[in-house]
C-alpha cells in the first residue's frame, strides 16, 4: 500500500545516513515501514511490540543485505 512518508530507498549508499534519518522517526512509523519488508527477522506481532532500538536494528539489517 502507498504510504504518505517519505521512506530511503536503496539509491542510499551512505548506510550511517539512512540510521541517522531512521532514528528520527516515531516508532509508528518505523513499524509502518518494517511491514514493508517480507525479509525481516520479525513480522506481524513482533513489529507490533518492538521497540524503537529494535526496529531501526532490523532495517539496518535489510539494508545491509541488499
Amino acid at each position: 500500500t502507498p504510504c504518505e512518508h517519505s521512506f530511503p530507498t536503496r539509491r542510499s549508499s551512505d548506510l550511517d545516513e539512512v540510521i541517522k534519518e531512521l532514528n528520527t522517526w516515531t516508532v509508528m512509523k518505523l513499524r509502518k515501514f518494517a511491514r514493508v519488508f517480507n525479509d525481516l527477522s520479525i513480522s506481524g506481532t513482533q513489529i507490533s511490540k518492538a521497540n524503537k532500538r529494535k526496529l531501526v536494528d532490523e532495517i539496518f539489517e535489510h539494508y545491509e543485505r541488499s
